[in-house]
């Protein structure tokens, strides 16, 4: 798998990405939205994975992922968005947020947000790979903004996703079957009033899956999606943050 982005955010991007999922990953970012951002990805699976950030928002952010899924996870961040700071998070858009994991991938998972945008925003996890996950979002965004999300087996058969008016005031995301035949997504009106964004997914992890996006940032990017855990995905984004972006991704994972 070789992804290539060139100029999204800023000047010399280049990602690649070699065997992901397999003992050898290797994941090298320079220049997305700083100078020296460097990404390394040293086998994400298993009990020594490294991840180093180098200046991707701010001067000295520095994230170390040990074992993430294991036992013995450990994160650090250091100036990102705020001088200060540190996860467990504090303050990274607001005043309080904290960020609390426990046995995530298990049965009792738990994650709690506090004020990341807003003052009262809480998130649960409970149960996410399992039948009965359980997310609520309140105010999020802003002070009299519901938004409720319920995650009913979400790799199973049932699965249903709400969201109601998160950034603007008609969203509705319904998902079903998101691994199987029927999926399908309808985003309407998510960052501005008269934006009108249609997604469609049908049959993501087989054969046929279409995507298409239709002006979510700008007036004329589109992406599709095809086959994209086959051989022959094929993704196109246009002018979706500057004129000229192109993305092409192929066989992501696939064998070449």
């Amino acid at each position: 798998m070789k992804v290539l982005f060139f100029n999204p955010w800023a000047l010399q991007m280049k990602v690649l990405f070699f065997n992901p999922w397999a003992p050898q990953m290797k994941v090298l970012f320079f220049n997305p939205w700083a100078l020296q951002m460097k990404v390394l990805f040293f086998k994400p699976w298993g009990p020594q994975m490294k991840v180093l950030f180098f200046k991707p928002w701010g001067p000295q952010m520095k994230v170390l992922f040990f074992n993430p899924w294991g036992p013995q996870m450990k994160v650090l961040f250091f100036n990102p968005w705020a001088p200060q700071m540190k996860v467990l998070f504090f303050n990274p858009w607001a005043l309080q947020m904290k960020v609390l994991f426990f046995n995530p991938w298990a049965l009792q998972m738990k994650v709690l947000f506090f004020n990341p945008w807003a003052p009262q925003m809480k998130v649960l996890f409970f149960k996410p790979w399992a039948l009965q996950m359980k997310v609520l979002f309140f105010k999020p965004w802003a002070l009299q903004m519901k938004m409720k999300v319920l995650f009913f087996n979400p790799w199973a058969l049932q699965m249903k996703v709400l969201f109601f008016n998160p950034w603007a005031l008609q969203i509705k995301v319904l998902f079903f079957n998101p691994w199987a035949l029927q999926m399908k997504v309808l985003f309407f009106n998510p960052w501005a009033p008269q934006m009108k964004m249609k997604v469609l997914f049908f049959n993501p992890s087989a054969l046929q899956m279409k995507v298409l996006f239709f002006n979510p940032w700008a007036p004329q990017m589109k992406v599709l999606f095809f086959n994209p855990w086959a051989l022959q995905m094929k993704v196109l984004f246009f002018n979706p943050w500057a004129p000229q972006m192109k993305v092409l991704f192929f066989n992501p994972w696939a064998l070449r």
